[in-house]
């Protein structure tokens, strides 16, 4: 009995499944495809036709250096669509009917001996490496009509010279010209909406129009090409992708008034010697103008938000700079290997240092750190070899490792604030002659310190502690020699502050020199800059001839 009701369930289950796949069938569209060969100067070429759309590819080439393919095949079908001729390295010339209104992807790819193909009046779509290292190929038309070129289509095509792109084209895809190194001049259309991704990457242009149409131009479009020395963008563009000129010609650069954003390496390696950066830019990416070495002046007409690592990096024209209003870091490698850089301007909303901001700035002689710095970051000054005076202000927290790392030309270090000072801060800083901070060192007492810190120094460096230090090892006055060097570390700093001119008085005098250093920006030794910052900031500045005025009722 058991088994008889599973019998007849299985076979309601095949009746019911029978039934759908009936009407399933009868939804479905009929499909028919005949396939067959065909003979054309030698060429046996194959075909199959789907549904009145007949696709065509090669099936034997015969070592012919000329391709006839035909219009129709055997069942009378149109050719329309072209397959298969991958690899044809005999192939030099191709002409196809007019009856075709697709090449298919990787079509003609690698037919390297192919130097001339006509395209038909009717092609409306090239798909991806439709011509991939087509490297022979030295020129090709493009109709009216066509409206698609995929990604890739023509990649490493690398004797082609010139293209015309017809006002019908809507989209180009993502490299389709990439590494075309002959390629010089390259007409757009109009009604082209993007410049895709890597389209001219690694070519050679010189020419080029960027249509009003076009609002977007991708990563990497027209990077390395190595010629390219101008470009007119207009004001409809509102992006510009990442690395979009890297290593281009380019001598200068008008910003669209859309463009907010100065993307990642966006004009590394061009040939600017100056360059304005608009008041709506307001996000400066990383490596941005990095090895722009002819550079050598940049204005900034704004505030900017934020400012990326190594944005001027490798900058070997740069000598001054003025940082933007608005930046909250200096950030890591910002001037990195700026080796002709001598003086930078840091605004007062900045409030960290990055690391190796300034490292190898080599002839950078001095540093105005504002007071409202909290973090100098690891080897942020390392190898400045013409740095001779550090003036940290006291709003300085925390030090990284190695921030004076091979300043050999620095003979004073000036800080008031409570930081911890790590032991390896000054290391290859052999010229120190003064080190003016707290007793608030990374471990040990000032002389164990001393021994690790100025190891390398060459000559007597006076550390003066500006509290009394309460240690039995440490005697006010005293020269420790520790490692065959010389160490005077003092107690109490008793510089009198406001006496600039050392004659342990503090008068009108001293702030008539006090502000004439100020306005007229007359040098003050080091110890007349020690006694002039009468505020303790690390900084002297209009606050402390404000401060010194007070304290004598001027």
């Amino acid at each position: 009995m058991k088994n008889k009701a599973i019998y007849i369930l299985t076979i309601s289950l095949l009746l019911i499944f029978t039934q759908i796949c009936y009407v399933y069938a009868n939804l479905l569209p009929a499909v028919w495809k005949t396939t067959g060969n065909v003979t054309v100067d030698g060429v046996e070429y194959e075909w199959i036709d789907t549904n009145g759309v007949c696709y065509i590819s090669v099936k034997n080439v015969n070592d012919a250096t000329v391709l006839n393919v035909p219009s129709t095949v055997n069942n009378g079908s149109p050719v329309t669509v072209i397959r298969n001729f991958k690899k044809l390295t005999t192939v030099k010339e191709v002409l196809l009917p007019d009856t075709v209104t697709e090449i298919e992807a990787e079509a003609f790819s690698g037919c390297t001996s192919l130097e001339k193909i006509n395209t038909p009046n009717n092609l409306k779509t090239i798909n991806e490496k439709a011509f991939l290292n087509c490297s022979s190929l030295k020129e090709i038309s493009f109709p009216e009509g066509l409206t698609f070129i995929g990604d890739n289509a023509f990649q490493m095509c690398r004797s082609l010279t010139e293209i015309i792109l017809p006002d019908t084209l809507s989209e180009l895809g993502e490299g389709a010209f990439s590494y075309c190194s002959s390629l010089q001049k390259v007409h757009l259309p109009e009604g082209l909406k993007e410049i895709k991704n890597n389209v001219f990457y690694h070519d050679n242009i010189k020419v080029i129009n960027i249509p009003q149409s076009v609002t977007s131009i991708g990563a990497r479009a027209f990077s390395y090409c190595s010629w390219f020395d101008h470009i007119e963008l207009h004001d409809n563009i509102t992006e510009l992708g990442e690395s979009a000129f890297c290593g281009c010609a380019l001598k200068e650069i008008h910003i669209p008034a859309k463009v907010s954003v100065l993307s990642d390496n966006l004009f590394k390696n061009c040939d600017f010697t100056s360059i304005i950066i608009p008041e709506h830019i307001k996000i400066i990416g990383a490596h941005t103008f990095s090895g722009c070495y002819y550079l050598k002046n940049v204005e900034f007409l704004g505030s900017i938000d934020e400012l990326g690592d190594g944005a001027f990096a490798n900058c070997l024209a740069l000598t001054d700079f003025t940082l933007p209003y608005g930046i909250k870091k200096v950030p890591d490698n910002l001037f990195y290997y700026c080796s002709e850089l001598k003086s930078v301007t840091i605004p007062d909303t900045v409030t960290e240092i990055g690391g190796s901001a300034f490292y190898v700035c080599r002839n950078l002689k001095k540093i105005n750190i504002p007071n409202t710095v909290e973090v100098i970051d690891s080897s942020a000054f390392s190898s400045c070899m013409s740095l001779k005076k550090a003036v940290v202000p006291s709003s300085v927290q925390t030090f990284g490792s190695s921030v004076f790392w091979g300043c050999s030309a620095l003979e004073s270090f000036i800080y008031t604030g409570n930081a911890n000072l790590p032991s390896d801060m000054f290391s290859g800083c052999k010229s120190l002659k003064l080190a003016l901070i707290k007793d608030n060192i990374a471990y040990g007492n000032l002389s164990v310190y001393a021994r690790f810190a100025f190891s390398e120094n060459e000559g007597e460096i006076e550390i003066t502690s500006s509290e009394n230090v309460d240690d039995v090892f440490i005697a006010p006055g005293t020269v420790y020699i520790l490692d065959e060097k010389k160490y005077k570390i003092v107690g109490t700093d008793t510089r009198i502050k406001g006496d600039v001119n050392g004659d342990n008085t503090s008068n009108n005098l001293d702030a008539a020199i006090l502000l004439k250093s100020i306005t007229e920006y007359s040098e003050l030794s080091l110890e007349e800059e020690i006694r002039a910052d009468v505020n303790d900031d690390g900084v002297v500045d209009i606050s402390d001839a404000v401060k010194l005025s007070n304290l004598l009722n001027i």
